[in-house]
């Protein structure tokens, strides 16, 4: 009996234990701010991060990693409240780094009750970045801050549509236009003189198109564009500058 008593005693132990893990678990903040880079917290997509800086001398660490496809462009937000920092004062300094303890790409600050975002488009795919969130006050001392950050992330747009040549046939004509930087498929845009409507025709990879059935001796002006898709979504560049030709 003493034996089955000592189990017992020491089941109930094992479920307090538990218990107790449970509920320290549950109360902790979810996201927590690392204070080197070896603990850096790791920040999602379109998620708010707060926190409060103590003083000028502690800085909270972040890190996000880049998306596997190229040609995107991120969006660092950072904002701050309740600093003794005067009005008009830089507040609030926030730094992007390439790697830990290596080089820095970038840095903005937010005034005192404020915010300030800078937008990067050259960051590598599919990697890490860190980002350090500090007081900011020179020789000052600016103390209980909070702040909260986030960041988002968009493609980059094709380069704007260039047109090469333009020329005119029998009831045709051949527009021919460069490769633009993150195009995937072209949209070839007409009208003829004294309309208002565009007709728009797809070219896929093609960087040349011809245009038949036109009418003889008329006016006709053409632009181009690039497009590409990302997440399922089709994001379009410039149209190029209009030109014109008269069809034979």
């Amino acid at each position: 009996m003493r034996e089955n008593r000592m189990k017992r005693i020491r089941r109930c132990g094992m479920v307090a234990a538990l218990s107790a893990a449970v509920a320290c678990s549950a109360a902790a903040p979810a996201f927590a701010a690392g204070n080197d880079f070896g603990d850096a917290q790791l920040m999602h997509k379109g998620k708010t991060y707060t926190g409060t800086l103590k003083d000028m001398e502690g800085a909270q660490y972040y890190r996000f990693k880049t998306d596997s496809t190229k040609g995107m462009k991120y969006r660092l937000t950072g904002s701050n409240s309740r600093s003794n920092a005067p009005a008009g004062a830089w507040a609030l300094s926030v730094q992007i780094w390439d790697k830990a303890n290596s080089e820095s790409v970038k840095v903005f600050h937010a005034n005192k009750n404020s915010s300030n975002y800078v937008t990067l488009s050259n960051l590598k795919p599919s990697k890490t970045y860190y980002v350090i969130v500090q007081s900011e006050g020179g020789t000052r001392n600016y103390y209980n801050e909070k702040y909260a950050i986030r960041y988002t992330a968009s493609a980059v747009k094709p380069s704007t549509g260039k047109i090469r040549s333009l020329k005119s046939g029998s009831r045709k004509l051949t527009v021919t236009y460069r490769k633009a930087s993150y195009g995937e498929r072209y949209q070839i845009s007409y009208k003829k003189k004294g309309t208002s409507s565009w007709k728009t025709v797809q070219n896929g990879k093609k960087l040349t198109k011809t245009i038949s059935h036109l009418k003889k001796g008329k006016k006709y002006y053409v632009r181009v564009r690039a497009q590409r898709k990302v997440s399922g979504v089709w994001y379009s560049g410039k149209w190029s500058a209009v030109k014109s030709v008269k069809v034979r």
